[in-house]
């Protein structure tokens, strides 16, 4: 049986999808009927809520260009420009993400540097496990998951192995993210990385994005969580948690979060160092003293630390994503959440003035 070249190069690069693509719609190749890339193109504007600019007949030429430079050392994954016969010029330019997180400052930077920004369409196409995660919000993108990829691409008259090999690919993506908690039962380690690879994930940062949003469509309020990545650590973060305070004149803000299987209740500071050791200590005790009259959701003070950094973990509750349902750990997490978050807001404390700085 042969094997899907995406399989071989890798879905987690950029330049597979690019390179499908190109192979698709460019003019230089001629395996691929011009009415079927037009077709393509047209439905990319369509998917825009854009009326197509252009009949299959109106073009000329199209032209696709992969790591396209925009200046100042900055490129655009792809760019697809389409030569119209009167002479005009359209521009398609993609962004895409496959497993990283799309910024939205790259988008900025893509679209401000893009020079013909007035007779272009801007695109940001997620592949992989960054569809579930962020998206950053741009009112000149437009943003296409992988069913929207699919559906741009999927009637395409092709039996190129090119074609249906990456056409599979999206497929088998797809059904990963959904089918993901099936696993489960037959995982001994959660965090092993072979395991995850074994199974055709990519990695186990990419593994627990799809967890978690199967995790959050437990809650009562799916919208409130957001899936993204910390420097080290898969994350899934509670977005109205986020809760300022000025304790002892020094402004601090709580936060929580899922960081793996953990929900954990957090602490950023404006730099490094900017509590003492003891303040940050005496935070932690503060935590204790709540959690104390809930008994039912005690968990475990964080570890004591040398030197505060930014973030910081206070307290932390474990969960076991192998032997805890979905439903109960996010109905578990949200209680505990509901009991503690409250006291926050209205807490009114001080460091002690013998431990402070």
């Amino acid at each position: 049986m042969r094997s899907n070249f995406v399989d071989i190069v890798g879905y987690q690069f950029e330049k597979v999808h690019t390179g499908a693509i190109k192979w698709l719609l460019d003019s230089s190749n001629e395996l691929i009927d011009h009415n079927e890339k037009s077709n393509v193109l047209r439905n990319l504007y369509k998917m825009c809520g854009i009326l197509p600019p252009f009949k299959s007949s109106d073009i000329d030429f199209i032209e696709c260009k992969p790591e396209f430079s925009i200046g100042s050392g900055k490129r655009v994954d792809l760019v697809i420009e389409i030569t119209l016969n009167n002479g005009d010029l359209k521009y398609i330019v993609i962004e895409m993400k496959v497993d990283t997180i799309a910024k939205k400052d790259q988008l900025t930077a893509t679209y401000d540097g893009f020079h013909s920004s007035e007779d272009a369409i801007f695109i940001l196409f997620l592949f992989g496990s960054s569809q579930i995660c962020q998206i950053p919000k741009h009112k000149h993108f437009n943003t296409f998951c992988l069913n929207d990829i699919m559906s741009a691409f999927n009637n395409i008259d092709s039996e190129h192995y090119i074609y249906r090999d990456w056409m599979d690919s999206l497929q088998v993506e797809l059904k990963k993210g959904k089918t993901i908690k099936n696993l489960l039962p037959t995982l001994t380690n959660i965090k092993d990385k072979d395991s995850w690879r074994k199974n055709g994930y990519r990695t186990h940062f990419t593994a627990f994005y799809y967890l978690y949003k199967h995790l959050k469509s437990n809650s009562k309020n799916e919208i409130a969580w957001n899936i993204y990545s910390g420097n080290n650590n898969p994350i899934m973060n509670w977005e109205p948690g986020w809760l300022d305070k000025t304790i002892s004149n020094k402004k601090i803000t709580f936060y929580w979060e899922f960081n793996y299987q953990d929900l954990i209740l957090k602490v950023k500071l404006p730099t490094e160092g900017y509590l003492s050791s003891q303040e940050l200590h005496q935070l932690k005790s503060n935590i204790i003293s709540i959690v104390s009259k809930n008994p039912q959701i005690k968990g475990n003070i964080a570890r004591r630390q040398s030197i505060p950094r930014v973030y910081n973990s206070l307290y932390k509750w474990k969960f076991d994503f192998l032997t805890e349902s979905f439903e109960e750990i996010m109905m578990k997490a949200e209680l505990i959440i509901q009991k503690i978050h409250p006291e926050l807001k209205k807490s009114n404390w001080e460091f002690p003035k013998s431990k402070s700085v």
